[in-house]
């Protein structure tokens, strides 16, 4: 299976500090956990994020970002770090 033959796009709206931004971030997520665990689970769809601890306090987290080759103003998450404070 490819990213293309998911049921699920998994997509995080996030702003970050200091952003220039006007509005929020949302980003594909290609962490390979997450399509991982989508293939083993799938009827667990919904839990993919309590099993990442994005959620849960006392986690600090963050992000690997890059953009596409193609389309160099597109960017998507490359990797996601958690640790436990």
């Amino acid at each position: 299976m490819t990213i293309k033959n998911y049921p699920l796009r998994p997509v995080i709206t996030y702003r970050c500090s200091n952003c220039t931004s006007k509005g929020p971030h949302e980003q594909q997520v290609l962490e390979w956990g997450i399509y991982e665990w989508l293939r083993q689970h799938p009827d667990e769809a919904s839990n993919v994020w309590d099993n990442l601890r994005m959620k849960d306090a006392g986690y600090y987290r963050s992000f690997l970002v890059g953009n596409m080759a193609l389309y160099r103003t597109s960017f998507v998450i490359i990797s996601m770090f958690r640790l436990k404070l």
